[in-house]
């Protein structure tokens, strides 16, 4: 046999080779290929309300989708909450937009000192306002709260949140004025030559810093710290008739403030 001859042998061979193996590996590469198109993923649906939900669709009817969670939980969603769904990308940083009327209702620790010594007091606030886009909430409240006379405050309430993450400072300041509804407490009123005074109201300052921890409802738990000033006035008169004087007491109440509160849409 020639070289030609034997040249021509061997490449018939080696192509009926590679042909029968070309047919014999394609129908597993696109068995394997198919296999792996229908083994499911983990996908993120978004539903309407704006939460998310990532698991495992197991079922998809006509009108629900049926997502297991974890290997022994399955959730069923109706499709018509659901807005978009798909592979869950990177963790995004969730933020807030929940301009608008809110109502704050809040409880706070008063800390300092009085003639008496050192004294600790609470105070309830509740106020309501309109936040803007920019994070600046402006509004009025009012509250009860006792600093050796019991208070009713009424207050112009302006917070700013300059950041819409889920966890937010913010920062707030209240400036009005204290209507009191009892008489004043101290060993001050008396005085000897004076009767126990009218009890007048007087400038309310408060400001501080905290953290907002929101919801992706809108609602938020608060916390801060600050100052509060409170200024009351006594007005005495002489205890006896003919004595023209008139004694005025000005007590001026600085404190510590620590807030909690809750915040509603």
């Amino acid at each position: 046999m020639t070289k030609n001859k034997l040249f021509r042998f061997f490449s018939s061979e080696c192509s009926t080779f590679c042909m029968k193996r070309f047919f014999t590996t394609l129908p597993m590469i696109m068995t394997i290929t198919w296999a792996l198109a229908q083994y499911p993923v983990k996908q993120t649906v978004v539903l309407d309300d704006g939460s998310r939900i990532t698991g495992t669709i197991i079922s998809d009817s006509a009108g629900f989708l049926t997502v297991r969670l974890t290997k022994p939980a399955i959730i069923i969603i109706n499709k018509e909450k659901i807005v978009s769904s798909g592979k869950p990308g990177k963790p995004e940083i969730p933020v807030t937009d929940y301009h608008g009327f809110n109502i704050k209702f809040s409880v706070s620790v008063l800390g300092g000192n009085s003639e008496t010594g050192r004294v600790n007091s609470f105070i309830f606030h509740a106020a309501t306002g309109y936040q803007f886009r920019n994070g600046l909430c402006a509004g009025a409240g009012m509250g009860i709260e006792d600093i050796n006379a019991t208070l009713i405050p009424v207050y112009a309430d302006v917070r700013y949140h300059p950041l819409k993450t889920r966890v937010s400072p913010f920062g707030w300041v209240k400036l009005g004025y204290a209507i009191p509804v009892s008489d004043y407490r101290a060993d001050i009123i008396n005085y000897q030559g004076f009767v126990p005074g009218k009890t007048y109201g007087g400038l309310l300052f408060s400001t501080g810093v905290g953290i907002a921890l929101w919801s992706w409802r809108g609602n938020a738990v608060t916390i801060g710290a600050g100052y509060r000033t409170q200024r009351i006035r006594i007005i005495q008169e002489p205890s006896y008739r003919y004595d023209i004087r008139v004694r005025e007491v000005i007590s001026d109440f600085r404190r510590f403030e620590v807030q909690f509160g809750l915040i509603f849409r």
